[in-house]
């Protein structure tokens, strides 16, 4: 495990996002709605707005998330959120960020998508990197993994 840790840290791909950058992020996540568990497929579209801040290692990105959650109850609903993030580049190919997300859900189920999260992406390549997140809100992944895509 220290070998691959060690690796990921000193991967040599570039992980800075740049204004104009496009990113597509496929994750699943886990939570609860209404007191049950929630399994929720998300995917996002994030551009990179404002760069070089944060002595060149920060940047914002905005984009939205097309999202679903379905629960034993039989509650579900489509997840359709704007998403607001600051990252910034702790190691050559990891990208720290935490940001918000504000929206809806529209299904059987219909209310506010609203919450903060703190992720990481790990570049395995300057296009394709993995990521996790935390987060705490309405209607948000407690825990949501996954991969990113360049384009």
């Amino acid at each position: 495990m220290v070998i691959i840790l060690a690796g990921i840290f000193t991967m040599n791909a570039q992980s800075a996002i740049r204004k104009g950058d496009l990113l597509v992020n496929i994750g699943m996540g886990i939570g609860s709605h209404h007191g049950s568990a929630a399994f929720m497929p998300t995917a996002d579209l994030e551009a990179g707005i404002l760069t070089g801040i944060a002595g060149g290692k920060g940047a914002f990105t905005t984009g939205g998330r097309l999202g679903y959650y379905g629960t034993e109850y039989n509650l579900s609903a489509v997840i359709l959120a704007t998403k607001l993030d600051f990252h910034y580049q702790l190691a050559s190919s990891v990208d720290g960020y935490i940001g918000q997300t504000l929206g809806g859900y529209f299904g059987n189920d219909t209310g506010f998508v609203y919450g903060l999260h703190l992720g990481a992406r790990f570049y395995i390549q300057r296009d394709f990197a993995l990521f996790s997140e935390v987060s705490a809100g309405w209607a948000t992944p407690f825990v949501l993994v996954g991969v990113s895509f360049r384009l």
